[in-house]
């Protein structure tokens, strides 16, 4: 199983590269949600 990531650095990571990576994804996942909840209660 891999994670595909599309967008505009597009990659496919196996589950060890997955781990290795896990505190800059979680980063990335964690500041897109903020900026999601921000833009939802501008509305």
């Amino acid at each position: 199983m891999a994670l595909h990531v599309w967008g505009f650095h597009e990659a496919k990571l196996d589950p060890e590269a997955v781990r290795i990576r896990y505190p800059y994804i979680e980063r990335i996942v964690n500041e897109t949600n903020k900026i999601i909840k921000m833009k939802s209660e501008q509305t």
